[in-house]
């Protein structure tokens, strides 16, 4: 499994190891990621604000504990001999992400490719912004519970121009029928982007509730993975994910 580290450095995110020890370095490193994606998308007038309202989502994926159950004794079976058949997409978890996050890791496969084909590999700079934060029970009220009742991911996605009604069809599409089982996903709640107001010596709203569970984390170490951002790859290149 990937560690934070990890997942931090393949997204070519110019990173020191051990950088933040605190959700608002978290948040204010998030907000960065955000304002650099959006700038060179925006009208020169326009506020990130409002690129946002327009073409943004901001969604919290739970899961089917049952589902994640079966996945994890699947990516565990090192034999390879549970699941791991010609058709089954679990054979595709190259990267050996956990269960929640390898879910996340096929939906935004899903969603570029109904954006930009299936090629959409070959064209990492048309690809959305995607930051994927897992948070459990308990860090809104500052106490997070050690049982990990409740893993859930906090998602936030930034499209180019002319994207986000693709996008959102295609989600849509997968949360209402997914007929074929791909995900483990018990609830989704999808919402727009409608505040962001960081400021110079302040983390935006929405990067401080995205980030509130990696502080804890980073103090004390619930989950191995907790945080993804997407596109990953060199921007220099148009390479493959």
């Amino acid at each position: 499994m990937r560690s934070q580290k990890n997942l931090l450095r393949s997204s070519n995110r110019s990173l020191p190891l051990n950088a933040f020890k605190t959700a608002n370095e978290y948040g204010n490193w998030i907000d960065q990621l955000i304002v650099g994606f959006v700038d060179p998308e925006r009208i020169a007038w326009q506020p990130i604000e409002n690129y946002l309202q327009w073409n943004s989502l901001f969604f919290t994926l739970t899961f089917d504990k049952r589902k994640i159950r079966r996945r994890q004794s699947v990516l565990n079976d090192s034999s390879g001999t549970i699941g791991f058949n010609e058709g089954n997409i679990d054979r595709l978890n190259k990267d050996n992400l956990s269960p929640e996050f390898f879910n996340i890791d096929r939906l935004y496969k899903k969603v570029c490719a109904a954006i930009l084909g299936r090629n959409y590999s070959r064209h990492r700079q048309s690809q959305p912004l995607l930051i994927a934060a897992a948070d459990i029970n308990g860090t809104r009220y500052g106490s997070p519970l050690g049982e990990m009742q409740n893993l859930h991911l906090h998602t936030i996605w930034v499209f180019k121009k002319g994207q986000i009604d693709k996008a959102r069809a295609k989600l849509e599409e997968v949360m209402v029928s997914d007929r074929e089982h791909e995900f483990d996903f018990d609830q989704v709640h999808i919402d727009e982007v409608g505040c962001f107001n960081p400021g110079s010596r302040s983390v935006s709203q929405l990067s401080s509730y995205v980030s509130k569970f990696l502080g804890f984390n980073a103090d004390r170490v619930f989950i191995e993975c907790d945080i993804s951002i997407y596109p990953i790859g060199k921007p220099e290149k148009d390479c493959a994910m």
